[in-house]
């Protein structure tokens, strides 16, 4: 007859191996789910297993307070961005992360990027493998029964990481290196156009920055360029629009940079060219009502009248 205390050993091994050794045959208690946000031009993926409260008391308790936690259940909870992001003043390079969290009683909670993104939890956690720690407020919020991440976009280049679950919930805001990506796209599709199609991609980014309201003097300084480079003679593919619509684009463009920065009179000159181009496809027809064109051209001038 085995002692007792020899079955109780082998009762705590046998459920020791069940918990550590996983080869996936069976599904996870806590499963794993994915989301996936573009800001601007960058992409965010953001993998990790999802636990359900199931009436227990989680914090201080399950999870208890001033220890590193996976941020999820099963691997580590994983953070992918496409491109560089900026968190609280400082630049998080592009890559997959493993994110961590250690709650905390009183204070805010401490956040954590490390650059070992595959582990299983955050039990081989090392310090000197962070990439980024930041103290966060964690903010009472609506009832969750499931973890659970997403992404807010607050403007074209600003969003927020958010962690919610239980009355818990984690804003991490950040920010996007929007301008600098689009200056390289924009260079990239310069370098393999051709020289008289240029002007439409100058055109296409000048736009872009007018209409999410960013760096207008910029947008503007890119819409002369486009106007500049128009008159350049080539053989126009047909799979585009008409030269003459896209230079109403172009007009019409203009007129409404040049009213944003006060300059009404010229921004109605501009408006006039537009509605002077020619073409059976033409811009103004197409735009007028959906724009509200004629409207926006009285109102300049009775604007530039003053």
């Amino acid at each position: 007859m085995k002692k007792p205390y020899l079955i109780l050993i082998l009762v705590f091994l046998s459920t020791q191996l069940v918990s550590q050794y996983q080869i996936n045959l069976i599904p996870r208690s806590s499963p794993d789910k994915g989301i996936y946000h573009k800001i601007g031009y960058t992409e965010i993926d953001i993998e990790y297993g999802s636990p359900k409260v199931n009436e227990r008391a989680l914090w201080g308790e399950m999870i208890p307070y001033d220890e590193i936690w996976r941020a999820g259940a099963n691997v580590a909870t994983t953070m992918t961005f496409s491109e560089d992001i900026t968190i609280e003043g400082k630049i998080l390079p592009k890559g997959r992360y493993a994110f961590f969290v250690i709650p905390r009683k009183n204070g805010p909670w401490t956040v954590i990027f490390s650059s070992k993104p595959d582990q299983w939890g955050a039990f081989g956690h090392k310090t000197e493998e962070e990439v980024m720690r930041l103290e966060i407020e964690a903010v009472k919020s609506y009832y969750s029964e499931e973890l659970s991440y997403r992404v807010e976009q607050k403007d074209f280049d600003n969003g927020v990481l958010v962690m919610d679950w239980e009355n818990i919930r984690l804003n991490i805001p950040f920010s996007t290196q929007y301008l600098d990506l689009l200056i390289n796209e924009l260079d990239e599709h310069l370098n393999k156009s051709s020289e008289h199609l240029k002007w439409v991609l100058y055109l296409q980014a000048g736009e872009y920055l007018f209409n999410q309201k960013k760096r207008t003097d910029l947008a503007l300084e890119w819409i002369n360029e486009s106007e500049k480079l128009s008159i350049v003679e080539g053989n126009w593919d047909k799979r585009y629009y008409p030269k003459d619509y896209i230079l109403g684009h172009l007009y019409w463009t203009k007129a409404k940079l040049l009213a944003h920065d006060a300059m009404y009179e010229k921004a109605v000159d501009y408006a006039l060219l537009m509605k002077g181009q020619k073409g059976k496809y033409n811009f103004y027809e197409e735009e007028n009502e959906y724009e509200s064109i004629d409207a926006q051209i009285e109102n300049w001038a009775i604007k530039a009248e003053r």
